[in-house]
């Protein structure tokens, strides 16, 4: 299909194709490791899945932001993050300096309402909304997602609020899942 959109001159399709096919091994990860540090650029090889410990780097000013796929290290706090980088180099720039002051106003646009839920939240919470919205380390409440997610935030005001509510409710109660708040936390 990469073949098929290049030679048609559709070169952002062929490059989507093509990079699904790139397998990275470890010969390829240790050339470039190499030459990292004949450049003398400083790295961290994470011995995990890297989302917490590149949040944590850039909250402790070990590193100015973080570079990921996506938004996930929004929700471990990450306060700078370049996102959806693209073969053209650009990338989306999250700043949760920027958002906390960013002038939002559902009134105007409603589609704002929930950007305007997430900026009024606190930090903690805000973590806790976004691992309620959907977190692949445990399993999710049935029918809970973001916008039901900030709905009940914004009327139980904590997560510790929000999981009284959902397990004493007659329709929520069964739906959360054994020691869930623990393993939000």
């Amino acid at each position: 299909m990469a073949q098929e959109a290049d030679s048609k001159g559709e070169v952002e399709e062929a490059r989507k194709y093509y990079s699904r096919c790139l397998v990275l091994r470890q010969r390829m990860v240790d050339l470039f490791m190499d030459t990292l540090k004949e450049v003398e650029v400083e790295f961290v090889v994470a011995p995990y899945e890297a989302d917490a410990q590149m949040a944590y780097m850039v909250k402790e000013g070990i590193a100015e932001f973080a570079i990921s796929e996506d938004s996930d290290l929004i929700a471990y706090g990450c306060p700078k993050l370049l996102m959806k980088l693209d073969w053209n180099g650009k990338a989306q720039l999250w700043s949760a300096e920027a958002f906390k002051v960013m002038k939002i106003n559902p009134e105007e646009d409603k589609s704002l309402k929930s950007l305007k839920q997430l900026q009024d939240l606190s930090r903690e919470d805000f973590s806790y909304a976004c691992v309620m919205a959907g977190c692949e380390y445990l399993p999710n409440i049935e029918r809970v997602g973001l916008k039901m997610t900030l709905k009940h935030f914004e009327k139980h005001k904590s997560f510790a609020g929000v999981m009284k509510f959902l397990r004493e409710n007659k329709a929520t109660k069964d739906r959360v899942p054994e020691g869930y708040e623990e393993k939000a936390r």
